[in-house]
């Protein structure tokens, strides 16, 4: 905003060449930095993308998350992003629009088999580091008798076929099922 604009600016020109002026508005500007960035820091923390680690506890405060430690501040926006998503009504057509919001349009797939009211999930390997935000906001929406079955849809032969052997063989079986590749 006013960033990098000294405060003498701000004084009327025939203040400008007083000393004592100059000296005040010298030793307040490292104060007025600090306040400018506070400033823009709670602008940040309205929206939850460009929180900070003080704005992210805020809205976990209001939400009622209690984050992981291990988790990062990313990890802990999604979270947050996650819970604001849910809406009522919960339709499949809600569902699969929550889900393409968390996983990306081609992150996840669903198959709901209402005749034994079993709720299937694929979530794909990409999306694999928000599989336990994915399932606790189908726990939170989906209705209780409804079995809710949520995997991770690893890495299988026919991904791994546009490989050589020479390439795969530098990764791990654990990287090849497991890792995006």
């Amino acid at each position: 905003m006013f960033k990098n604009r000294p405060l003498l600016g701000y004084l009327p020109t025939v203040l400008r060449d007083v000393r004592e002026y100059q000296a005040l508005t010298l030793g307040e500007e490292p104060e007025i930095e600090l306040l400018w960035g506070e400033i823009k820091n709670a602008l940040d923390d309205q929206f939850v993308l460009s929180a900070t680690e003080n704005g992210v506890r805020r809205w976990e405060k209001m939400l009622g998350i209690i984050p992981k430690a291990t988790v990062t501040l990313n990890e802990r926006k999604f979270t947050i992003l996650t819970r604001l998503a849910e809406q009522l009504p919960f339709t499949m057509r809600m569902l699969e629009r929550m889900l393409a919001e968390l996983c990306g349009p081609d992150g996840f797939k669903i198959d709901l088999q209402a005749d034994v009211y079993a709720l299937k999930v694929l979530v794909a390997i990409t999306a694999k580091n928000n599989f336990d935000d994915i399932g606790l906001m189908l726990r939170r929406i989906c209705p209780a008798n409804l079995t809710i079955n949520l995997l991770i849809e690893f890495n299988q032969h026919f991904k791994l076929k546009p490989f050589t052997h020479g390439e795969l063989r530098t990764k791990t079986h654990y990287a090849l099922r497991d890792e995006v590749l």
